[in-house]
């Protein structure tokens, strides 16, 4: 799987899990409004998440889970909003705190800093991005990505399915010729001869 999508979180699910380290990897949501906010919540300009995109539980509120008997479940309306990165004047990263929990104070929510946001907006282009019009787009190339993917599989799903077939075929056949070169059945439509 993929590592956590927070910017400068760091977390994989190759190195951290459950039992291990209490910390679970969550798909971003197919709700478009909701994923919208997770996306915002990764604080990445102009990406968008693939099919294997996650965020790790240090982001979420306790009691945004579901503890279930071995996992845990994310309520279908959570919102990452725990340990985000907080950027100084020049741009890097401030320490996160390690534990999540509900007593995270307010100043673990993004913040940018007047220069950084003069920075960003000078660096974009004239157009806004945050039209309803360029969101309402960007919905519609998440859609269209996930459909590719899907499409992609059911190629290469249909593509297997042939192969195996092709190689039944030529199994087959070459059996048939096989029978036909002991005499047990005769070429064409004719029944078979008997062995004598």
């Amino acid at each position: 799987m993929a590592p956590c999508t927070i910017k400068w979180c760091g977390n994989s699910s190759q190195t951290c899990n459950l039992k291990k380290n209490g910390i679970t990897f969550h798909r971003f949501p197919k709700h478009p409004n909701l994923k919208e906010k997770w996306i915002n919540a990764t604080r990445r300009e102009n990406w968008f998440p693939s099919v294997y995109s996650v965020i790790c539980s240090r982001h979420f509120e306790e009691d945004c889970f579901i503890n279930m008997k071995n996992s845990r479940r994310l309520l279908s309306s959570a919102v990452p909003t725990l340990c985000l990165p907080i950027l100084t004047n020049n741009g890097e990263p401030k320490n996160i705190p390690d534990n999540p929990g509900p007593s995270v104070s307010s100043s673990n929510i993004w913040t940018l800093s007047a220069a950084s946001k003069r920075k960003s907006i000078c660096s974009e282009s004239p157009s806004n991005y945050n039209t309803p019009i360029t969101k309402r787009l960007c919905r519609r190339i998440i859609e269209l990505r996930e459909k590719v993917i899907h499409k992609n599989r059911q190629i290469k799903n249909l593509r297997e399915k042939t192969s195996y077939l092709r190689k039944k075929i030529t199994s087959l056949e070459s059996k048939l010729k096989d029978l036909e070169k002991q005499h047990l059945i005769n070429s064409g439509s004719e029944a078979p001869a008997r062995a004598v």
